[in-house]
């Protein structure tokens, strides 16, 4: 059968899917190199500001390795998802885009073991997800600690090259990449608490996706394409959780071109006239109701951007700093950090080179490592709110868990 040339719309989508990505690559390699302005990944992604609403809402400040950022990226989101349903996922997300990726690699080396998982599964597995969310919300409100993180494949796939992944990270993000290349987006659709999080607004979302049954021929074509398998012929509109607007389906639809509102972009306003006409008995113009792929495109990048970058210019998005110990600290070593003198840098700075206290800092480095070095490991123990009596040969990579700070900010103490 001949393949189906990608929509422009498509390789746009793509295109903003790899820049996302390269982005957050970015960072998380600055971060890792200790550059101060780098934020660590938990920071630039709105899951962290979902699970910690209770914690701050309950009076505990912020959750471990998390401050204020997370707010601005949570209210990104939530914008978004009003105004265009579950499109962070379909357009955004960074290891959404690693899995379709994989997928369209699996798709065309293994086209008949492509996406054979059977429905009555796919519905059991659809419901892991929201045992997923609650877990980790529930575990992160009982403890101001980011329980996802070892099992996180988006956190452990953007950080694999470190030493700093549990092996329960290695192994789920093995399995979600394997997986990738047989499944469309595995972990996205049955494990992800985030993309639970986000389904929930396709319901009431200002833009939406009907079909008209009355112009489709229920060719099946918008189902087949729909990485999510949506049934799109046995709906009217898309109310359903999983799908992330991606768009897929609209410009598969080949009566589109003649009949432009069969399967479309709706907005409330275009819902409430047609009721409104409908109920006078009056004929309505419903191709003038319809939204443009490209404007929903342009909505969707911007409701999450803009609001990012206004804070940026604003001096509002601080993503620097952010040691958390036990209670739920925000900041700490943002603030520690800025008070140091730049003339004392300088003065320091060729000492800094020669210095293996900093530079060879990995997950794996103890305390008692630390001490050997020169440090005065006491004085780094109460910077990171470590207590005294922790034994020597703990690893760095353990306590970062507990007491909520990142291998680079040790670094940089330690530099």
């Amino acid at each position: 059968m001949k393949r189906r040339r990608v929509q422009p719309l498509q390789w746009f989508r793509h295109g903003v899917q790899t820049a996302v990505a390269a982005y957050v690559l970015v960072i998380v390699i600055a971060n890792t190199v200790g550059e101060t302005w780098a934020s660590n990944l938990h920071t630039i992604c709105p899951l962290g500001g979902v699970v910690n609403l209770y914690t701050y809402l309950s009076g505990g400040g912020y959750v471990a390795k998390l401050h204020s950022a997370v707010f601005v990226m949570l209210l990104a989101l939530i914008i978004g998802l009003v105004l265009t349903g579950k499109s962070f996922c379909g357009w955004i997300c960074p290891l959404g885009a690693v899995q379709e990726g994989l997928g369209g690699i699996g798709r065309r080396l293994w086209p008949r073991a492509y996406n054979r998982v059977p429905r009555w599964l796919e519905r059991v597995l659809h419901y892991l997800k929201w045992a997923v969310l609650a877990w980790v919300l529930v575990q992160t409100a009982r403890t101001s600690l980011l329980v996802f993180q070892d099992w996180d494949p988006y956190y452990n796939l953007f950080r694999i090259w470190t030493d700093e992944i549990a092996i329960s990270g290695y192994a789920v993000t093995g399995v979600t990449l394997l997986l990738s290349l047989f499944i469309p987006r595995p972990f996205s659709r049955f494990a992800c608490p985030l993309g639970a999080f986000n389904g929930l607004f396709n319901s009431f979302a200002f833009i939406g996706i009907t079909r008209d049954a009355t112009t489709c021929t229920e060719c099946g074509r918008c189902t087949r394409v729909c990485p999510v398998n949506i049934d799109l012929c046995a709906t009217k509109t898309v109310w359903s959780v999983e799908c992330m607007r991606c768009l897929k389906c609209i410009d598969a639809c080949p009566i589109n071109s003649r009949a432009p509102d069969t399967l479309r972009l709706h907005t409330w306003v275009g819902r409430f006239s047609r009721r409104r006409s409908s109920a006078a008995g009056a004929s309505t113009t419903r191709r003038r109701r319809s939204v443009s792929t490209w404007v929903f495109a342009a909505m969707a990048i911007a409701a999450f951007v803009v609001p990012i970058l206004v804070t940026n210019l604003s001096g509002d998005f601080q993503i620097t700093g952010g040691k958390g110990g036990g209670g739920g600290g925000g900041g700490g070593r943002g603030e520690s950090q800025e008070s140091i003198d730049s003339a004392t840098i300088a003065e320091n700075e060729s000492e800094h080179e020669q210095s293996a206290s900093g530079s060879t800092i990995r997950g794996s480095t103890t305390l008692g490592d630390i001490q050997a070095a020169g440090t005065d490991v006491a004085a780094f123990m109460e910077e990171f709110g470590i207590p005294a009596d922790t034994p020597l040969t703990t690893r760095l990579r353990d306590l970062t868990e507990i007491y909520g700070f990142e291998i680079s900010e040790a670094r940089a103490f330690l530099q």
